[in-house]
């Protein structure tokens, strides 16, 4: 007499539930894989310039972000499941590119690739160009202004450190006077990373927890933005990278 044989049911990574009712009826819980962004700190980059046999580039000077990435294991279970259930979309066997990046990592970008990313999420993952609506309830914040370059110099000078801005004991250094630079510093740097770019991220963050994963794992643009960095790369399979693979002779 045959003995029939059960068929093995695809499993799905962790982050890609599409169904949170188990074998017994129950709900169970969906884990999603969530990304968080924010700006801890900034720096300065002074002017400086690069003497080549051609011609001399001068670099001005211009804000660097420091960017954290926490990628965090979300759990819900119950009608929050079914309400994430939309966003939790089936990838198949499709490995995501998140899957073995660490857990935190800090990467640096330029205001531009900050104005580019706020781009990418208004108007391309955010937004369903082809029907008119939006895909998300969160609302998209408004990109906050750059900031003043010339009050974070002027900053600086008074200290008499062109890397006032790197150092991590800014409050050791201090004077305690009134007029303290270091002090002075610190509460213009605090003004604009907590007041201003703080919520922006807050925000951001929120949008990008309802938006479609499947979404996510297609976007190229935003893979970029999070994953370009020596703290989140991985090591070239030869000493040579992608060097090997181009000819220098033609």
């Amino acid at each position: 007499m045959p003995v029939a044989r059960s068929v093995s049911q695809p499993q799905f990574r962790s982050h890609a539930h599409t169904s949170n009712v188990g074998s017994d009826g129950l709900r169970q819980p969906c884990s999603n894989r969530r990304l968080r962004i924010g700006v801890p700190r900034v720096e300065i980059r002074m002017y400086r310039r690069s003497r080549t046999s051609a011609d001399i580039l001068p670099n001005l000077p211009h804000f660097e972000y420091i960017v954290r990435c926490a990628w965090e294991e979300e759990r819900v279970s119950g009608y929050d499941a079914e309400l994430a259930a939309p966003r939790a979309v089936s990838l198949g066997d499709r490995d995501s590119w998140w899957d073995e990046l660490p857990d935190s990592y800090v990467l640096r970008r330029q205001w531009k690739d900050i104005e580019r990313f706020h781009d990418l999420v208004a108007t391309k993952l955010a937004f369903d160009s082809a029907i008119g609506i939006s895909r998300i309830k969160a609302r998209v914040p408004a990109l906050p202004s750059k900031g003043d370059l010339g009050k974070f110099e002027l900053a600086v000078a008074a200290t008499g450190d062109t890397l006032a801005l790197n150092r991590k004991n800014r409050d050791e250094l201090g004077t305690g006077r009134s007029s303290d630079p270091w002090r002075e510093l610190e509460v213009l740097h605090m003004v604009y990373v907590e007041n201003r770019l703080g919520p922006y991220f807050e925000e951001m963050n929120k949008v990008l927890a309802e938006i479609p994963i499947h979404l996510l794992q297609d976007c190229d643009e935003l893979r970029k933005f999070v994953t370009s960095g020596a703290s989140c790369k991985h090591r070239p399979t030869t000493p040579m990278g992608k060097v090997h693979e181009k000819f220098f002779g033609q």
